[in-house]
């Protein structure tokens, strides 16, 4: 049973990134995208944000609190991530521009 629920969230988990970042994606304006990947001082900022810091960050967690390796390895994985699936709902939370997150995510995910 428990082999079927892991083969069962292996296909369904990124098929629901892929639909949201497709929804995500068609209800911007294609211009309103463009805009925000044209700007080299904030798309550098995004990069080392989501590349460097945060992957620096979780290191320096995994350094103060013994864990499980397994339980390392997924966190070392998410945080090297460029967090496509969540920038879009704190986009929408933090009443931004929606076509910011939509450019963030395609531009890195």
């Amino acid at each position: 049973m428990f082999e079927i629920l892991i083969r069962t969230v292996g296909i369904v988990l990124p098929v629901f990134v892929f639909l949201t970042m497709l929804n995500v994606g068609l209800t911007q304006q294609l211009h309103d995208i463009v805009k925000y990947l044209q700007d080299r001082k904030s798309s550098l900022r995004m990069l080392v944000a989501n590349f460097i810091l945060a992957p620096l960050l979780l290191w320096g967690i995994l350094q103060l609190f013994p864990l499980d390796p397994y339980l390392r390895v997924g966190l070392t994985k998410f945080s090297i991530c460029a967090s496509a699936p969540f920038l879009i709902k704190l986009t929408q939370l933090s009443e931004h521009d929606m076509a910011l997150g939509a450019s963030t995510t395609r531009k890195y995910s």
